[in-house]
């Protein structure tokens, strides 16, 4: 057998084998998959739950009488290599994000990212870089948060009324230790894009497992931010599914390794 064809077949596997896909049409799966959730304020009317038609989870954020503050409802995922971006460079994707809420005011937000732990009762913990959709500031932004603090990396403003404008059919970023490249584009037609490096502020920052732990959870938040009591108003943040893939620079390396070690078997068996 010739060495390229015995070769070929583990480039197009690599190229396959180590995307990650997350669905959200099994219970069962659903909850291994997201163990931690948070809901604020405790005895709201937040939820989450695993919606059909199609399927996609969704994340109901809303006060209850009685409550006071804003109302949150928070997942996070296991944490996995598959979103580790430090190591090697990973895109994730964020697919047909919906974002409805009430029609009385504009005290609306969501999250979807990449974070370091799983916090309480935020998606924005100790470090992380994520989507924040922004009703209240009719925006869109991407943000980085580093010991604590967050930097916004970049913002697109002027999202309007029109409630399409913050529901998006993808929402993606990629992501190294240094940088960042990240992409959306709304149910409206819009697109948004810009690429960048991270910082702490004041040099650029390159993510490692000192500043930012060896954990690496997905975490989605849907959040009504008004402070005084309203339980007419809410949020709904659904996502149909999540998609990690490793760039081509960390497939073909993981492809390399498989070649060596084929090139290898096929030496020993023919000596």
């Amino acid at each position: 057998m010739k060495l390229s064809a015995l070769l070929f077949p583990l480039v197009l596997a690599s190229s396959s084998a180590f995307s990650s896909v997350i669905t959200f049409d099994n219970s069962t799966i659903f909850n291994a998959q997201f163990p931690t959730s948070s809901r604020y304020a405790v005895g709201g009317a937040s939820q989450v739950s695993l919606l059909t038609g199609p399927s996609r989870v969704n994340l109901h954020a809303q006060q209850s009488s009685g409550d006071s503050g804003p109302a949150s409802m928070t997942i996070f995922s296991t944490s996995s290599a598959d979103y580790d971006f430090i190591s090697s460079s990973k895109t994730i994707e964020f697919s047909n994000v919906g974002f409805a809420y009430a029609s009385n005011g504009a005290t609306y937000s969501g999250i979807l990212g990449v974070f370091s732990n799983t916090g309480a009762g935020t998606a924005a913990t100790d470090d992380g870089v994520y989507f924040l959709i922004d009703r209240g500031g009719s925006r869109l932004r991407f943000m980085e948060r580093y010991n604590g603090t967050a930097y916004l990396r970049s913002e697109w403003t002027g999202l309007g009324s029109n409630p399409n404008a913050y529901s998006f059919s993808s929402m993606s970023m990629t992501l190294d230790a240094s940088g960042w490249s990240v992409s959306a584009t709304s149910l409206t037609g819009a697109t948004y894009a810009n690429s960048g490096v991270f910082t702490n502020g004041s040099s650029a920052l390159t993510w490692n497992s000192s500043n930012w732990g060896t954990n690496f959870y997905l975490g989605l938040e849907s959040q009504q931010t008004l402070g005084s009591l309203d339980t007419a108003r809410y949020l709904d943040l659904s996502v149909q599914s999540i998609t990690a893939v490793p760039e081509p620079g960390s497939v073909a390396l993981l492809a390399l390794g498989g070649s060596v070690a084929a090139l290898a078997w096929l030496r020993r068996r023919r000596a």
